[in-house]
């Protein structure tokens, strides 16, 4: 029997053809990405390049991954065009900075913002020709948002579920050839981490007051840099008011103004007072709860929907009650952050808001829910990344803000 043997074939497969990931010598670079720095370049700089074009913004002096820059900070940096200028029409740096929020259902974009809130222009060639093709430039930082009179937010993102923010920064140069050459385009990220100082010195303490709100030191206490707050009580539908007099009396005393660095401890009192019923103010005591909450907002759909999320950044640690006065209980107290990280408050109306608030409250025991009120108050603080300890002059405080505050970075990538 003849034996079937399968036809031999060839291992030799013809190759391919070659490919190349450099683009060619001609044509417009529709989408440029992000550029990185050059491999080549040293560490101790921030050098970015194309094959015409390098951008060096200078020495890595804070260390970030990106050129980081303070309030009312310029971005200064030195462009190299390499080859000829015969073919060349323009060359332009241009700072800009973008508010970015998205909002998401089912893997569907529903919403969409793009809000542009800097947009500095300067031209680099042939504004002022330079035989040695390399053109400096210096572009500052506004104070404020472009059109509107709210301060310029740090570089970071806010996440809320299904929604996400992205506020970022970053300087473009373009580089316009003639005819069907190339253009060129780099991009470079920037973070913008600007300073923000309390608008006083912080007391190391708050002074205990057992009297009533209406004696002399009360009055003495907010004439001398302190705020006192009346909180007031809250019934159930179930709750039966008593007379007023009867019912305790809740008081928050707080350093004026409340303007406080988040890297310090907010000293603060709590006050309860109740002469007619003594033992309430110990009942009341054990269910007091003090936290510092952070509250983001964002505006989506045109201002048609509003999205909050609140996170809980520390709790307060008690320092001393005082109980030497029959009917006032006194707690004092210091307010701290959970995590040595920094926090910046900033607002931009109809777009986005992280705002910081100090949250007290008292709960009565469940067996005297329905006779005592509860006490619950939200009072509303600006965090900043530092205290003005240590700045003597306008002129000290003006040269500090062009430095970074470093300590946003720890929370630059979520908010």
């Amino acid at each position: 029997m003849e034996s079937s043997v399968p036809p031999p074939y060839s291992t030799e497969l013809p190759s391919s053809p070659p490919y190349s990931s450099a683009a060619l010598g001609h044509g417009e670079q529709l989408h440029p990405q992000l550029s990185q720095p050059t491999s080549s370049s040293s560490t101790q700089e921030y050098v970015y390049g194309t094959p015409h074009l390098e951008l060096n913004l200078g020495p890595k002096i804070w260390g970030t991954p990106n050129p980081s820059y303070g309030r009312n900070a310029s971005v200064e940096g030195v462009v190299t065009i390499k080859g000829s200028l015969d073919k060349i029409i323009r060359a332009t740096a241009r700072l800009e900075g973008k508010i970015v929020t998205l909002a998401s259902e089912r893997g569907l974009i529903t919403s969409s913002l793009n809000l542009s809130i800097v947009s500095v222009r300067a031209d680099i060639y042939p504004s002022h020709p330079n035989a040695s093709a390399q053109y400096s430039f210096s572009l500052p930082f506004p104070t404020y948002v472009s059109g509107k009179n709210y301060l310029l937010p740090p570089t970071c993102s806010i996440y809320h579920p299904g929604i996400t923010c992205d506020i970022t920064y970053e300087l473009r140069i373009d580089l316009t050839r003639k005819g069907m050459r190339r253009h060129e385009t780099i991009r470079a990220l920037l973070n913008f981490l600007p300073r923000s100082y309390a608008r006083a010195a912080i007391p190391t303490s708050i002074p205990c007051f057992l009297g009533d709100p209406s004696c002399p030191s009360w009055a003495h206490a907010m004439s001398s840099g302190f705020k006192v707050i009346q909180i007031e009580p809250k019934w159930t539908q179930n709750c039966e008011q008593s007379h007023c007099s009867g019912i305790p009396r809740a008081f928050l005393t707080l350093p004026a103004p409340t303007s406080y660095p988040a890297t310090r401890p907010i000293p603060l009192s709590l006050t309860i007072l109740c002469p007619n019923s003594p033992a309430l103010t110990k009942l009341l005591l054990p269910t007091i709860r003090i936290l510092l909450v952070r509250r983001s907002t964002l505006w989506v759909d045109g201002g048609r929907r509003i999205s909050k999320r609140e996170v809980v950044l520390g709790g307060a640690d008690i320092h001393r009650i005082d109980e030497s006065r029959e009917g006032a209980s006194v707690m004092m107290c210091e307010l701290c952050l959970n995590r040595n990280v920094s926090e910046i408050s900033c607002f931009i109306e109809g777009v986005l808001a992280q705002q910081h608030i100090i949250r007290i409250s008292l709960r009565p025991p469940s067996n005297t829910a329905n006779r005592l009120p509860a006490f619950h108050h939200d009072e509303l603080v600006e965090l900043t990344t530092d205290s003005r300890d240590g700045l003597g002059s306008e002129h000290s405080l003006d040269e500090a803000q062009n430095l970074p505050a470093l300590s946003l970075t720890s929370t630059r990538g979520s908010v």
